[in-house]
């Protein structure tokens, strides 16, 4: 059972790392444009889910590794918070599309 809590461990923390360059080639594309407001969230949520799952990789101690885990929690949810506001803002017409 570790073995493939452990495997699944690690698919995780590829594919987070995976969404961290697509983030960014979001937030690039999208710069400068209404929606790239709540694009530039993306790669914070990214980093700070990356880094609540890799306290376990890491082998860290348990102080550190909850430390870690609270602080990438704090940080995703900090981006998911700014994303939401700024797509209720882009879509509630708040934010002027076009022009």
């Amino acid at each position: 059972m570790t073995s493939v809590l452990s495997i699944l461990n690690y698919g995780q923390a590829l594919l987070l790392a995976a969404s961290l360059p697509l983030a960014l080639i979001a937030l690039r594309g999208y710069w400068g444009a209404p929606f790239g407001l709540v694009v530039a969230g993306l790669p914070v949520v990214s980093v700070g889910l990356l880094l609540s799952a890799s306290g376990e990789l890491l082998s860290l101690t348990p102080a550190v590794g909850s430390l870690t885990w609270q602080v990438g929690s704090v940080v995703a949810v900090a981006g998911f918070a700014w994303v939401g506001l700024q797509l209720v803002r882009v879509l509630g017409g708040w934010t002027e599309v076009g022009g």
